[in-house]
Parts: C-alpha cells; sequence; structure tokens
C-alpha cells in the first residue's frame, strides 16, 4: 500500500506478554487480517481520506483470497499480536525490488505494521517490530526498509527510534492524490554484504 500506519510511540518497551502475544500468521489467518487490516487502515487515516475510497481500496487489499496467496508466499512473513482471542496488530515483510535510493546490501521491505488505536504504546508495535528484525535476521537480509507518508510524524519517530534513516523520497498515488512518502532504512549487521561488527546505519 505504501502507507504506513500510526504505531506506538518512539522507543516504547513491550509491557507484560501476558496481556499479549506475537505469533507468525500464515494459511488460515486470511480472515483475522481480512477483518484486522481494514479496521487499523481506518483508524489511521480515516481522517485524510474518503470513507468510501479506503473501504474500496482495503477491499481489494485484504481479500480473502488475496491474503491467502500472500500468506503462501515464501518470500514474504507475517505476524500477528494477539490479546486472548483479539488480534490487536501485525507485520509483514516481503523480498522485492526496493526503490533506487535503497543501496544497502540484501534489501527486505517492511511493507506493513498495523496496530489497533487502543494498544498504541502499550507495547505490541514494538515486540512486532522485533519479530520483523529477528526474521530479517533469519533471512540473512542485510537491510530492511519501509516507506512512510511525510505527514505521519508518530510513525516516523517511531521507525527512526529503532535504528532507519532516511534514504530518500518517492510519491505514493492514493485517493487521486500524490503523497510523498520518505524511504527509511536500516543495516542488519551480519546480514548479507554487511560485517558482522557494523552496527544499525
Amino acid at each position: 500500500m505504501g502507507l504506513s500506519p500510526s504505531t506506538s510511540g518512539p522507543g516504547v518497551s513491550p509491557v507484560s506478554s501476558k496481556a499479549w502475544t506475537i505469533r507468525p500468521a500464515g494459511p488460515g489467518d486470511e480472515r483475522i487480517l481480512a477483518k484486522l487490516g481494514p479496521e487499523t487502515f481506518q483508524e489511521a487515516f480515516g481522517d485524510a481520506f474518503p470513507r468510501s475510497f479506503i473501504q474500496e481500496r482495503m477491499a481489494l487489499a485484504y481479500a480473502p483470497d488475496r491474503l491467502a496467496l500472500d500468506l503462501a508466499d515464501l518470500r514474504q512473513a507475517w505476524f500477528l499480536a494477539e490479546s486472548g482471542a483479539e488480534a490487536v496488530g501485525f507485520l509483514s515483510l516481503a523480498e522485492g525490488t526496493p526503490p533506487g535510493c535503497v543501496v544497502e546490501p540484501g534489501p527486505l521491505e517492511l511493507s506493513r505494521l498495523y496496530v489497533r488505536g487502543a494498544w498504541q504504546g502499550r507495547g505490541p508495535a514494538f515486540a512486532l517490530m522485533e519479530a520483523g528484525l529477528g526474521e530479517a535476521r533469519r533471512r540473512r537480509a542485510g537491510s530492511l526498509w519501509l516507506q512512510a507518508w511525510e505527514r505521519n510524524p508518530r510513525a516516523l519517530a517511531f521507525y527512526r527510534a529503532h535504528g532507519f534513516r532516511e534514504a530518500g523520497r518517492v510519491i505514493v498515488r492514493f485517493g487521486g492524490e500524490e503523497l510523498p512518502h520518505l524511504v527509511l532504512v536500516r543495516r542488519l549487521p551480519g546480514g548479507a554484504g554487511v560485517d558482522a561488527a557494523e552496527g544499525p546505519a
């Protein structure tokens, strides 16, 4: 989608894992994500775009059949944050070609990170990020990159607090508008083409 979510505040440590759990998502979870994805997007961006347009786009982006394919795709990785029977957030990673401004080796995209508003600042976003970083390292990725809307300062602060740095800008077309996005990158020590002694750039 190219739009980054509103997440927990920068540098927030997770609360007790007794309040929620993080687990990999896979085939069979498409119904959960088909509900969670549009709802969290609406919470994050409902004031910025017409509701009817968001509903139309989300129906396509989070169609169960499409999600079933994404969840079975080994080039992607998905994680769910759950509190009891309620899904409260999710993250997805995807292999693919990044924008030209991403020059770091072994790039892996952090394509989605969304948390319900009631859970922002309470730890799940932090834990989802840690799960994503762990998966990126398991895949021997040399860097993690993402796109974030310039008008989403809370998300930008969260990502910068997690070691992401600006690499460039791109334009994302959404809702009939051209939206400037920042491309943020974090290098991963020990990944493809990265010296194990290096820290995040």
